[in-house]
């Protein structure tokens, strides 16, 4: 049934629909507010029912596919999460109080940790801690990681985000969603990992993962808080790219033997590392077991400048595909001596011999020349070249987003540093564009804004496009409104991409178009439109549009029209100039547990032949009707609430 109450009458949310809302109650406990995301679930601060103390509340979050089903795989990792919790009793460890795996909202509750995470924490002071601080902080931790390990488990995601600071300085470790047994032989081939902090063992096929993984990651946490930024990721490191060693970033301000232990835990080989937290204490016990030493002056020989990474920091938590391990380029030889000492004289060759010798070598090195220079760089970037990094500055492999698609073989990573790129760019090929600031509820760095045309074009049959900034409309704003059919931000044309973690705008038309019989992952993103609707979705396409942010649109937050069917479900559309969502043109598909709220026209439109199931949805405060079916319009409309309307909350209208 649906609910249709007048505002200020306590109605409550859908209690399936994520996020839940504060007030919910889950088995007694209270839901205050959102904290945030975590592997696999939505984290919650909560109320406990038996003395009303502070609980964090980790609800599971379901992956749905395309055709409304839930990955098992997800449940299977949330419960083996809530399974290895449960096995750790640590103060420095997150505490698992209550595992509750059935029912439609699978949930842990754990320990609230009052504070910030040393991300957080890390930015608010410039990037860098002082040595009483570190030492402070990574001394609990390798009791932690000791304490993990012998549980027979490795933690693998270990990372300033996953690492909580509580106002009295004790470090708590907490995102056990990547945790493997110690043993558990084959890892999976899509995996967790942080660049910058996760080792090259958890990138490539075969890699073999143990405690030497965690503690390389704690020392990458340790050479951020010493440098001011983290390690290259490991691929790039195993490609030459290295950052300052920490013995060198770090002297004068911090004690020798501390950044050499860096150094130590950071190497790319696992075998050169220490292999168990006791090898690497022994490493660090001089430090450990002093207080803060006085100041160190530098001396001896500048090490010899290296390749050294940008300044700046790597994503988040991330899915990664492992690859085959890549060849590490060798160090470049060291220049021969001036003069050789004692060189014995080489045989004098004969007139032709000397001629045939010359000629051959002459031959081989054009042929060489001319296959590399005409066949082997471009086949390489074509064929082989797997990441691509794109920098406006210059210092990538190269300077515009469009020159990376147009020579990225299909399945590459191409990732773009923060910067205005004034392009309109095509993927035609299936490849993986990502922001290197990515991280969710952040504001992505690289803002692609071209003067004319769509932000993008997606005509690749697979791919993703994340944690980017798209604005559409050309500088001139309202003025640069087509007298035609409007031009999208971001144009899906066929295919199933996935368009995720993004920030979308457009002042001419809509911010994202999927047409053509596409069926993409549209998900968590931010959208606005001043110059048409935020989402349009028509000519047979379908796809999942998912938890996304709808804003200030002149025209519908959502139009489905043409024949199109998506699955659209837990996205939230604010502030509409017309109706929240308008199905149109014989649409169809599902529409669920969204919010509407303050739409200036009615919550829900259906009109023109379109049957749509709409169910479990929140309609707050339209300016006419809650739900209006109208002018041929069908469907099913269940579990519905519907709360302050203007006109009435269900308005069926002629036809």
């Amino acid at each position: 049934m649906n609910h249709l109450q007048a505002t200020g009458a306590g109605a409550t949310r859908p209690g399936e629909a994520p996020p839940l809302p504060a007030g919910h109650l889950l088995d007694g406990y209270r839901i205050v507010e959102v904290l945030g995301r975590g592997s696999f679930g939505t984290i919650y601060l909560a109320r406990d029912p038996a003395d009303g103390r502070a609980v964090s509340i980790k609800a599971y979050r379901p992956a749905v596919g395309r055709d409304g089903t839930i990955g098992d795989h997800r449940r299977d990792g949330f419960r083996r999460e809530a399974e290895i919790l449960a096995r750790l009793r640590h103060p420095n460890i997150v505490r698992l109080h209550r595992f509750e795996p059935g029912g439609e909202t699978p949930y842990m509750v754990l320990d609230h940790i009052d504070g910030a995470s040393l991300d957080r924490s890390l930015a608010d002071s410039g990037g860098r801690l002082d040595e009483a601080t570190l030492r402070a902080l990574l001394a609990p931790l390798l009791d932690a990681l000791d304490h993990v390990h012998a549980a027979g488990f490795v933690h693998r995601d270990v990372a300033p985000g996953n690492i909580h600071v509580r106002a009295d300085g004790r470090p708590v470790l907490i995102d056990f969603g990547a945790a493997l047994p110690r043993d558990g032989g084959d890892r999976p081939r899509f995996s967790q990992a942080t660049p910058g902090y996760a080792p090259l063992e958890q990138f490539i096929e075969g890699g073999a993962e143990g405690a030497w993984t965690d503690i390389y990651a704690l020392a990458a946490v340790a050479y951020r808080a010493v440098a001011g930024r983290s390690p290259p990721p490991a691929l790039d490191r195993e490609r030459g790219i290295e950052a300052a060693p920490a013995v060198e970033v770090g002297r004068g301000q911090y004690a020798p033997d501390l950044l050499a232990a860096i150094d130590l835990a950071l190497q790319p080989a696992a075998e050169a590392r220490p292999q168990t937290i006791g090898q690497w204490r022994q490493a660090l016990a001089g430090w450990l077991d002093t207080g803060p030493p006085a100041p160190v002056t530098a001396s001896g020989p500048t090490p010899a400048p290296r390749r050294r990474a940008p300044l700046d920091d790597y994503p988040p938590t991330e899915e990664v595909t492992r690859v085959i391990a890549p060849v590490r380029r060798p160090p470049s030889p060291s220049p021969p001596p001036a003069r050789a000492a004692a060189a014995p004289r080489p045989k004098r060759r004969s007139g032709a011999a000397t001629a045939a010798w010359v000629l051959f070598v002459f031959v081989m090195l054009a042929a060489g020349l001319g296959a590399a220079g005409w066949f082997g760089w471009p086949l390489y970037l074509r064929y082989v070249k797997s990441e691509w990094l794109v920098d406006a500055a210059g210092d990538g492999d190269v300077v515009t987003i469009g020159e990376a698609l147009a020579t990225a073989k299909e399945g590459a990573l191409i990732r773009v540093r923060p910067g205005i790129y004034r392009e309109s760019l095509t993927m035609v090929r299936p490849v993986h564009l990502i922001g290197t600031d990515a991280e969710e509820g952040a504001r992505p760095g690289a803002l692609i804004a071209p003067d004319s045309g769509p932000c993008l074009s997606v005509t690749a049959p697979t791919g993703s496009v994340r944690g980017l900034a798209f604005r559409g409309g050309g500088p001139a704003g309202d003025a640069a409104k087509p007298t035609g059919a409007p031009v999208a931000c971001v144009d899906l044309a066929g295919g199933s991409a996935v368009l995720e973690d993004n920030l979308i705008g457009n002042r001419a038309g809509p911010a994202v178009r999927v047409r053509d019989g596409a069926d993409p992952a549209v998900g968590n993103n931010r959208v606005s439109a001043a110059g048409g609707p935020g989402i349009l979705i028509d000519s047979g396409a379908a796809g999942t549009i998912r938890d996304n942010q709808v804003t200030s649109t002149d025209r519908a937050g959502m139009i489905v029209g043409g024949g199109a069917t998506p699955h659209i479900v837990g996205n939230r559309i604010e502030g509409t100039g017309q109706a929240g969502v308008l199905y149109a043109g014989a649409a169809g598909g599902r529409f669920e547990q969204n919010e509407i709220v303050a739409a200036e026209a009615s919550g829900i439109e259906v009109r023109g032949s379109s049957d749509p199931v709409v169910t479990g949805n929140w309609i707050e405060a339209a300016a006419e009707a809650g739900i209006y079916v109208y002018d041929g319009g069908r469907g099913r409309f269940d579990g519905n609430t519907i709360v302050g309307s203007a006109f009435s909350g269900i308005v069926v209208g002629a036809g």
